[in-house]
């Protein structure tokens, strides 16, 4: 895996499904295949091309998480209440690129690899992954982002 390039985010809300669970039985996947239409018409979009993936974890390592698949969006008012958002705060993120079949690989060069000898740490907030308009699921070898909030130790 290549080496992440760092980027500088300003605070932006995120609205869609959410799953909590640990993704043991791929729901992740599935909450994208089966509510992909209220994904994709969720109201107030920025940019309806792009997707992103929001990971909040908790405290317990290998937990349950919460995962958000949506849009986003420039006010949640008109959202309906079976829908969920998260406001990601400005954050500066090693942002690194994948492809599906290899996100778990990823991950565990993020963590296990890349984090401990990068001069960086884990800051708090969401991960998330962006899913830009050239993004096909179908298609193994489509790229997208894991987006990892940093700070320098």
């Amino acid at each position: 895996m290549d080496k992440p390039r760092f980027e500088t985010r300003p605070v932006f809300t995120v609205a869609g499904p959410r799953y909590y669970g640990k993704n043991e039985n791929s729901e992740i996947k599935q909450m994208w295949d089966e509510r992909w239409p209220e994904i994709e018409s969720v109201p107030d979009q920025v940019d309806s091309d792009v997707c992103y993936g929001v990971c909040i974890t908790g405290e317990e390592e290998h937990g349950p998480f919460t995962y958000i698949a949506g849009m986003e969006v420039d006010s949640v008012d008109e959202l309906p209440a079976e829908l969920a958002h998260i406001e990601i705060p400005e954050q500066t993120y090693a942002v690194f690129r994948t492809t599906l079949p290899e996100i778990g690989k990823s991950y565990d060069y993020i963590y296990g690899e890349w984090l401990p000898k990068s001069g960086y740490r884990r800051a708090p907030g969401p991960e998330f992954e962006l899913y830009p308009e050239t993004f096909d699921p179908d298609n193994p070898q489509s790229l997208f982002d894991l987006y990892v909030p940093v700070v320098k130790e």
